[in-house]
């Protein structure tokens, strides 16, 4: 799989909306622990900050994960890399094979 960049969607987010959503999703969360939650809900927000928001926002802001395409396939073959048989996605195959 390829690396793509932030503002491609993925199998978890749709692209730049999606992750803003889901960043604001996890800043209600906090907000909520604080205006509601008395003093557990000031507990429950440094466990929040300290441990769940980070890995949250990390893999909500991870790269996309890309299928190889031809480019891809054949920049690896020039350098000498070589890919497990069945990388490459089925869309991109252009081996004659369709998957089915």
């Amino acid at each position: 799989m390829e690396r793509g960049n932030r503002r491609q969607p993925s199998v978890t987010t749709f692209g730049p909306v999606g992750r803003l959503l889901a960043t604001g999703a996890v800043l209600l969360v906090l907000a909520w622990f604080l205006l509601f939650g008395g003093f557990f809900g000031l507990a429950g927000a440094v466990i929040w900050v300290g441990w769940v928001m980070p890995r949250a926002l990390r893999d909500v802001w991870r790269r996309a994960e890309l299928p190889s395409t031809d480019l891809t396939r054949l920049r690896d073959e020039a350098r000498g890399v070589e890919r497990p048989p069945g990388e490459t996605h089925l869309l991109f195959r252009n081996d004659g094979r369709d998957g089915t």
